[in-house]
């Protein structure tokens, strides 16, 4: 897991087989977040009339709790897309790696 995290390169053949999957795995739950990531604009939008709704209305600890979470989740949508890309292309190397050791390891057990 940390060198496909990492996108070292995989130096016992042993352990390609798991990067192969393992990075498989990082690619399909990064499709599915895809699928629900419409979420947080959604959540984002509503903490933002929220926060408005308490800068108005609401106490001053309510209206710094509010913001706050809007902050969090401008956060969120700024940074986790480039670090999933960031990872998934890390996993890409450890994957392409491991495919080199096990086709490497193939072609030396049939000389």
């Amino acid at each position: 897991m940390r060198a496909t995290r990492r996108g070292e390169a995989v130096g016992d053949p042993r352990l390609a087989p798991s990067v192969v999957e393992c990075a498989r795995a990082l690619r399909r739950a990064a499709e599915e977040d895809r699928l629900h990531r419409w979420v947080v604009p959604l959540v984002t939008a509503l903490a933002v009339a929220l926060a408005v709704h308490d800068t108005v209305r609401g106490s001053t600890g309510e209206t710094i709790v509010s913001w706050l979470t809007v902050v969090l989740l401008l956060a969120d949508l700024m940074w986790w897309p480039r670090a999933r890309a960031r990872l998934l292309a890390r996993a890409g190397r450890a994957e392409a790696s491991a495919r080199r050791l096990t086709v490497a390891g193939h072609a030396s057990r049939d000389s």
